[in-house]
């Protein structure tokens, strides 16, 4: 095949539209090859009755290294989420997300092409069965610094006090990582995080009647002076306030005088609080030095303390150091184990709040805390 130039001008031309062509192609070649699939899986979940939940849960660990993006793709049809005793969970999930210091800059999750909003429901768990299709999209920016963790695949489990029941779904996911790029993709809509109103500026609160007061500060850090300790993020919903490494996550919504607030999780009531005091140069309080406190049997929303922080993994003293930050200490002094107790007393996992309810799940007799 031949080409011919007829002017100087088609010449000039002609050279321009190859330039551009190669340019583009170049662009194109190094998106691809920067940008990092970090996870890619689709599952086909069969129904099933009594499944072992310790064997629904798929991990896969993950490193990466800022500066750059994080894009996260997932899809579950029907839409179900995973229901155990007293809290739903999405299936899909990176455990203590919120605790890196990314900044989420594109969100867009659909239910059957619609937003949340549409639906007038508190959580989205509250649309299963009515759902066909749940799509989600994430992007966040990543910091300049290295990060390792997890991404959590779990089965739409139904769980009761005693057993697990899968419920039939197809589910699909991507993680791309695209080192040293700022620039988000332009898919999803912006969802940033506001800033704090008067109501969290060193503001102490008197909830459920309980005598130690929760304290909301400018800094984006709330507590319960030497109970727990977490950090509050403002979106249009309200307050939503994270404790303990993602363990509990709630929204709050103050009243629009600022005198109370109602605090909600899984779409229900979970707290109430009232306006008690207002100091904002309150200081933060430090957990005890030097004091120790001896907890018995200890539970965890309501259930014995697993002896295990991981399903089946970081047994002992990581349990026990875990439980023990939670309640507002440094570390654990000494624990003791209490064998076989699961299929009496089932127990939960500190970091994934699975239940484990056979006659070889362990807890702990104490956890000296300090």
């Amino acid at each position: 095949m031949s080409i011919y130039l007829s002017s100087k001008k088609d010449f000039m031309n002609f050279a321009i539209m190859i330039f551009c062509f190669f340019f583009i192609f170049s662009c194109l070649t190094v998106t691809d090859i920067k940008a990092q699939t970090l996870l890619s899986e689709k599952i086909v979940w069969k129904p099933a009755e009594y499944v072992d939940p310790g064997k629904e849960v798929k991990v896969i660990p993950f490193k990466i290294k800022g500066p750059g993006v994080l894009q996260i793709n997932s899809t579950i049809e029907p839409f179900f989420c995973v229901k155990r005793p007293m809290r739903y969970d999405g299936v899909f999930g990176i455990p203590g997300i919120w605790n890196y210091d990314w900044k989420l800059v594109k969100a867009k999750h659909l239910y059957d092409g619609k937003p949340r909003e549409h639906y007038n429901v508190a959580t989205p768990c509250y649309l299963e069965g009515k759902i066909k299709k749940a799509t989600f999209f994430d992007e966040f920016e990543i910091p300049a610094k290295q990060y390792s963790g997890e991404f959590v695949i779990t089965s739409p489990m139904s769980c009761s006090f005693n057993s697990c029941d899968r419920r039939g779904a197809t589910f699909w996911a991507e993680v791309k990582f695209i080192p040293g790029s700022t620039t988000p993709s332009g898919e999803g809509e912006k969802e940033s995080y506001l800033p704090g109103g008067p109501e969290v500026n060193g503001t102490s609160w008197i909830v459920n009647n309980h005598p130690v007061p929760w304290v909301f500060r400018s800094d984006g850090t709330v507590e319960a002076p030497n109970l727990w300790k977490g950090t509050w993020r403002r979106t249009n919903e309200g307050y939503w306030v994270n404790i303990g490494n993602g363990a509990d996550v709630f929204l709050v919504k103050f009243s629009p005088d600022g005198k109370s607030f109602t605090a909600y999780k899984n779409g229900a009531v979970y707290r109430r609080g009232v306006f008690k005091s207002s100091s904002p140069d309150i200081q933060s309080s430090e957990p005890p030095q030097q004091k120790t406190v001896y907890f018995e049997k200890p539970t965890y929303k309501g259930y014995r303390l697993d002896i295990c922080r991981l399903w089946g993994a970081e047994c002992g003293k990581e349990a026990a150091d875990a439980f023990c930050r939670i309640k507002g200490f440094t570390h654990s002094e000494s624990w003791e184990i209490d064998h076989d107790i699961g299929h009496i007393y089932p127990t939960i996992i500190i970091s994934s709040e699975q239940i484990c309810n056979q006659s070889f799940c362990d807890g702990f007799k104490f956890i000296k805390c300090a």
